[in-house]
């Protein structure tokens, strides 16, 4: 039986959290900008490129790219940790984890999306690379955030707890 109060309760958790994270994130975001660019720059030369960031720019085989607020994966992870957060059957510490590993995992996540975004620019050109970059982003938008959260919620974060007595 579906419980509609939990469930309201869940979203109006999702949209007030996610909501102060999101407005949280913008007062760094240009440090959040930066650092995506240096993560994603690490990630490039991880597959021996000679790859280099300074400030929201990233460099690598010629071609550079700027790192502009929507690539640091600030939706993602507003979301994901709001979601996390307002998940009541779990102990405030397995969210805590949750959050933490959900906060690294959209960090290396939006990285790798950089990273093969300007491969695929080096590689095959810069319409494809547009291409490519439209496509992941919104793919990589979704399945972070429902991979992450299903695989954290069902495997990772332990037995729920009781929250209501039916």
């Amino acid at each position: 039986m579906l419980d509609w109060k939990a469930g309201a309760e869940f979203l109006a958790g999702i949209l007030v959290l996610g909501t102060i994270v999101f407005a949280a994130e913008q007062v760094v975001m240009s440090g959040l900008q930066t650092f995506t660019a240096a993560l994603s720059a690490l990630t490039l030369s991880i597959t021996g490129m000679t790859a280099f960031s300074a400030g929201h720019m990233v460099s690598a085989e010629g071609l550079t790219v700027q790192i502009i607020p929507l690539c640091v994966g600030d939706i993602e992870l507003a979301v994901l940790v709001a979601a996390i957060a307002s998940t009541a059957d779990r102990r405030f510490r397995e969210r805590a984890y949750g959050i933490i590993g959900g906060t690294i995992f959209v960090f290396a996540a939006n990285a790798l999306r950089v990273a093969l975004t300007m491969l695929t620019g080096i590689w095959y050109g810069l319409a494809v690379m547009d291409l490519v970059h439209s496509v992941l982003f919104r793919i990589t938008l979704v399945l972070v955030i429902v991979g992450y959260y299903a695989a954290w919620y069902l495997r990772l974060s332990g037995k729920p707890i009781k929250t209501r007595v039916h």
